[in-house]
């Protein structure tokens, strides 16, 4: 996945809110009409020779992985595919920028309150949410926290939801400037 920095403009959704219930998966389940097709671009030659294990979080002493989440503080959100595909994106990055400081966490929030293919809280395809920012641009949690709310049940995408900043004793308000992200490429993917 390649990024780009560009700019950003987000129009509102609005759909009805729902109860979310702790019973209901947080993925919603594969359906091979509408998902993604798997794609292999080339062959891996030599797969003998790929290690065994390979762990991120220790490389040569660095670890190149972010912060991990609980999707359901502070509350229950069936959020996993958002969660899934933000920390796999922001891990991405951390291994593009070589384990720079600071690391760069992509909201979650953005992915549940704008990205409407899906349900939400109430579960998704971490592939839709990779199209999803193929088309747009997401933030980090720098600008967009995670509220465990999404457009299912009461946090509509809204320029705000996407990039806010607050003062001490004023509303908040969205920052004239701030970074967002893209995906340059996505696909369902099989094999090596």
């Amino acid at each position: 996945m390649l990024l780009a920095l560009t700019s950003l403009g987000f129009a509102s959704g609005e759909k009805n809110l729902r109860y979310v219930d702790p019973s209901t998966p947080c993925k919603k389940k594969w359906d091979p009409l509408t998902a993604a097709q798997d794609v292999v671009r080339q062959e891996l030659e030599h797969v003998e020779d790929l290690p065994t294990n390979w762990f991120w979080n220790d490389v040569d002493g660095v670890n190149y992985l972010t912060n991990m989440r609980n999707q359901h503080v502070p509350q229950y959100c069936g959020s996993c595919w958002a969660h899934a595909s933000t920390s796999a994106l922001s891990d991405r990055i951390k291994i593009a920028r070589k384990a720079a400081w600071p690391d760069i966490n992509i909201s979650p929030q953005v992915i549940i309150s704008c990205e409407q293919k899906d349900d939400g809280c109430h579960g998704g395809e971490p592939v839709n949410a990779y199209e999803w920012m193929h088309n747009n641009n997401v933030t980090d949690e720098t600008c967009s926290i995670y509220t465990a709310r999404g457009y299912d049940n009461g946090m509509q995408c809204s320029n705000i939801t996407v990039c806010r900043n607050c003062n001490p004793h004023e509303p908040c308000f969205v920052p004239d400037e701030y970074l967002v992200y893209r995906v340059d490429e996505f696909a369902h993917f099989s094999g090596e």
